[in-house]
């Protein structure tokens, strides 16, 4: 497929050229990854496929105030957009509800291991709820490089900070959940 070879700024400058359909290859290159960070981020699994839809919307209306030469790849813009609904969906759910993550079917291993699926379930289970005890940042630094395996220098950009938090957050997010997780596993 052509937009396979495209990079990023090619699929770009087609769409600012009139090739609107071509948007479709971001999306379908940026949207797993995307959803992914959303749904680790808000925590509710009902809001994530919305959100996605309005970051893309977002993305595509402001795309000619996507500067290639600033040295932020598409994907850190995208985050970074991504990052601000998120946070502004946050601040109107002052309490974020409780979510089932689609851990079930990553967890299920068949009829023959009934009990190492059970554990795996509950350990994902006890990750999740350890994620939602990290603060909003700790978290999202998280989640960009440690699950989602964005590089440090674009979880930086992403989050508008230095290389150097980036990486002090990292650590402190492992910390937090390493501890969090004995607590789980000692109750």
């Amino acid at each position: 497929m052509i937009g396979s070879m495209m990079d990023d700024n090619s699929v770009i400058d087609r769409i600012l050229n009139g090739e609107s359909e071509s948007f479709r290859i971001l999306v379908e290159r940026h949207r797993k990854v995307l959803l992914n960070y959303i749904w680790r981020m808000i925590r509710q699994s009902d809001d994530v496929e919305e959100i996605g839809q309005e970051v893309f919307l977002q993305a595509y209306r402001n795309l000619g105030g996507f500067d290639p030469t600033r040295g932020v790849p598409f994907s850190a813009w995208l985050i970074r957009i991504a990052r601000n609904h998120c946070l502004n969906h946050l601040k109107k759910q002052q309490r974020a509800s409780d979510y089932r993550a689609s851990v079930d079917a990553e967890a299920a291993t068949g009829p023959n291991e009934p009990a190492d699926a059970l554990q795996r379930k509950q350990l994902a289970d006890s990750m999740q709820t350890a994620l939602a005890t990290l603060s909003p940042e700790f978290r999202e630094a998280f989640v960009l490089v440690a699950i989602n395996g964005i590089p440090v220098t674009t979880a930086a950009t992403v989050q508008g900070v230095a290389v150097g938090t980036i990486k002090s957050r990292l650590a402190r997010a492992r910390q937090a959940l390493n501890k969090a997780l004995e607590a789980h596993h000692a109750a």
